[in-house]
């Protein structure tokens, strides 16, 4: 553990003789103590994401960086490593840039919640969080809590909502039609008419089946 924790200066060559002072020092305050002769096979999951941020702050990052760094670990040792976390940067001035797909987490640990965009991604919008600090668990059923779980839940969702009311637009948000080329030809008019022998084809968009079955049972023409 704790060659696994200073590792880093060792590569950078910046081992210098008080680096494995400062690892060793890190450590307890990691809830490590005791850990320092492990190897990594030995440790639990959550005890290995703690060594992974005992190697981040030995480099004492003005900008600590964090993808998704507790989504393999199971929710309870998660809630933990959040806490933990929260621990850690409260006695370190240094920002953290968490990325997580998890709602409440972001609650949690935030000041300000960046929400994203998919495909491509953009900001959608940044949400401050009112939240007292220290932050805990039981802050989950507060008011401001919830405000901001509702925004980044509108926010992330507001397409596909969007798409289930209006029965006239598919999930990629294109203009829906009324079945495929398999099951219609074209009429004069250049609207589709659909032939009752052909049953409905697959590729059809479940937003039209109604009005299809409707446009099936009337008279069709080739």
């Amino acid at each position: 553990v704790i060659r696994n924790v200073s590792f880093p200066m060792r590569l950078l060559h910046r081992h210098y003789s008080k680096t494995y002072y400062m690892a060793r020092a890190l450590l307890p305050t990691s809830g490590l103590s005791g850990f320092e002769t492990k190897l990594p096979r030995e440790l639990s999951g959550g005890m290995q994401q703690r060594v992974a941020i005992c190697r981040a702050l030995l480099q004492e990052p003005r900008v600590l960086l964090m993808d998704e760094p507790f989504g393999a670990l199971d929710a309870l040792t998660r809630e933990e490593m959040s806490l933990e976390l929260l621990r850690l940067w409260s006695t370190r001035q240094m920002a953290v840039i968490f990325v997580t797909h998890s709602i409440s987490e972001a609650i949690l640990l935030a000041d300000r919640v960046v929400v994203m965009s998919p495909r491509p991604g953009r900001i959608a919008d940044i949400i401050p969080v009112g939240l007292p600090r220290p932050r805990a668990f039981e802050q989950e059923g507060t008011d401001e809590f919830q405000r901001c779980a509702a925004r980044i839940r509108a926010l992330i969702f507001r397409k596909r909502d969007a798409d289930a009311a209006c029965p006239q637009r598919t999930l990629a948000g294109k203009p829906a039609r009324l079945g495929c080329d398999d099951c219609a030809i074209p009429d004069l008019g250049g609207q589709r008419t659909y032939l009752p022998n052909q049953g409905i084809h697959p590729a059809c968009t479940k937003c039209n089946m109604e009005s299809l079955r409707q446009r099936m049972a009337e008279p069709a023409w080739a």
